[in-house]
Order: C-alpha cells, then structure tokens, then sequence
C-alpha cells in the first residue's frame, strides 16, 4: 500500500477564490505562437482544464505539446492569446505561483534534473521554495517510499534505468 503525502498549500499562492470541482484551474483562450521566422505552432487553441483533473497532452512529434505546455508553464506567452491559471492571467503571476500550480515533466527526464542524488533532487524544488528542512526530510521520505526509488536515494539521477529517472522526474 502507497503511503499518502500531505503536500501542505505553498506560501505562493495565487489570489483567486476556492474554485468548485470540475470548475476550471487552466484556461487557453484564442493562444496563439510561432518561433522566430516559423509558421504558426500553436493556433487559436482554445481548452479549460478543470479544477482537480489530470491533463496529458498527446499527440505527433511536433504538433505543438511542448510548446503549449511551456505556455501553461509560464515559460512562453502567447502571441495572441490569454492563459489563465485559476482566474489570474498567467502573464500578471511570479514564477514561484504558477510553480505552486502547474508541474512540467520533461520528455527525457535527464532534461530536468540539477542535483547529484535522487534524495536531492526531490528536495530541490521544496528548498528553492524555503520549506522548513524537517518538513522537506518528511516530504522527500515519502516521495522516496511512494515511488519505489528509496533504495537509490543515495545515487546519481543519470545513473537510473529510464524507468527510475521518469519515476523522479513525476515525483519532483
């Protein structure tokens, strides 16, 4: 049996009003972009994600889901276009609150990982936020127990098996 973590409300918080289930969290209106001197990636994409759901983007290499999901990541802005996380235009939110809301897993987990031990690498993201260091020791034991990856807590992230490295870049 998987343990449950209680991932407690980050300081960074967005000002919007408890949404209802179903209600949405993400928001595409009309977005729009293309990379310098390219056609079009993206165009007139229009979808809500509701309030508690998973969103998996699919579909062919180059049909635009990095781009798109960079979008709701707040890491590219639309050209034209709005993104809004629960209410609040993503362009108007600091990094740490859309971070608070909106996770972005690399295709090829080694893209993302920027600490020399797994154990690290789950603490990574809690201490850049200044969670207090006994809480980030309980969250990452328990990330290390619910993802089968507590036996390899003391190893390099590159030297997992690809199974291993997607379970951390999910659980980071």
């Amino acid at each position: 049996a998987r343990s449950a973590i209680d991932f407690r409300p980050s300081r960074y918080t967005c000002d919007a009003p408890a949404r209802a289930a179903g209600e949405p969290a993400l928001s595409a209106r009309g977005v729009t972009f293309h990379y310098t001197n390219g056609p079009d990636v993206l165009q007139n994409v229009t979808m809500d994600a509701p309030a508690g759901s998973f969103l998996a983007l699919v579909g062919p290499n180059g049909s635009g889901k990095t781009t798109l999901a960079s979008h709701f990541a707040g890491v590219l802005l639309p050209q034209p276009g709005q993104i809004w996380l629960f209410e609040n235009d993503i362009t108007t939110l600091s990094s740490e609150q859309i971070a608070a809301h909106v996770g972005f897993v690399f295709q090829n987990p080694e893209h993302q990982f920027v600490e020399s031990t797994v154990e690290s690498e789950l603490g990574y993201s809690l201490r850049v936020r200044r969670r207090p260091a006994g809480e980030v020791a309980e969250i990452v034991a328990q990330l290390l127990d619910s993802f089968g990856l507590a036996p390899f807590k003391a190893m390099n992230p590159f030297r997992l098996s690809q199974g291993q490295k997607r379970r951390l870049s999910v659980a980071t």
